[in-house]
């Protein structure tokens, strides 16, 4: 699994833990916008580092768990 598919699947789990948010409520949380969430999410795209961890305190998540550093 390459960086972007690990990345994208990590997301989606922790997504997966707030079936009650919608894209774009993610999207507000992420500061981008709900077709930037869909990119982030099948891969199509990397966030900066700046989203990133917009992303993970929005997961409640660590950056180094979103890539692959921890388990």
């Amino acid at each position: 699994m390459d960086f972007r598919e690990l990345l994208s699947w990590r997301i989606g789990q922790a997504m997966h833990k707030h079936p009650e948010l919608t894209h774009r409520d993610w999207a507000q949380l992420w500061g981008c916008g709900a077709a930037t969430v869909s990119r982030i999410r099948t891969g199509r795209c990397v966030p900066s580092v700046e989203r990133l961890c917009r992303i993970a305190d929005a997961l409640d998540v660590s950056v180094d768990w979103l890539c692959g550093r921890t388990s």
